[in-house]
């Protein structure tokens, strides 16, 4: 189990991650709940659809940011991931609650797991990050279970 306070911790000051945007998914609470805007900007949106362009033009701004939504909801934005992120080299990041096999190979992920260390984990988010934004793709961070404390 991760502390969602450092998770959010090392995505901004680490990554360089500044704004987040989506739909509340109960699973994330946690996370929701450690949000600072002392190292954050956070923008809820009424759809993936909304965060999806939220984030998009954050990043066209000069800002990095990242879509935090269900896995439930991921397929309402792999439309706009594959017409807009991959052709305009948009490399965001999606932190998507649950996990679902069937995610096209086209887009870099890792999973996250409630067993998972944290080491591990940030090690992981490091690597996964310097791909994609060196592809200028956009990367998925599952998170599978219970994760954050």
């Amino acid at each position: 189990m991760i502390k969602a306070k450092d998770f959010l911790s090392f995505l901004c000051n680490k990554l360089e991650y500044r704004f987040f945007s989506g739909v509340a998914s109960p699973g994330m609470t946690k996370l929701y709940k450690n949000m600072s805007p002392d190292f954050m900007h956070y923008v809820p949106a009424v759809n993936e659809k909304i965060a999806f362009g939220l984030v998009s033009g954050a990043y066209v701004a000069g800002i990095k940011g990242c879509i935090i939504i269900d896995h439930k909801f991921f397929y309402d934005i792999m439309r706009e991931i594959k017409d807009f992120s991959l052709v305009y080299k948009i490399p965001l990041l999606l932190i998507v609650h649950g996990y679902n096999d069937f995610i096209e190979n086209i887009i870099p992920k890792v999973i996250i797991k409630s067993n998972d260390d944290s080491d591990s984990v940030y090690k992981s988010l490091q690597k996964i990050s310097d791909l994609f934004n060196k592809k200028e793709v956009p990367g998925i961070i599952f998170i599978k279970g219970e994760v954050f404390i």
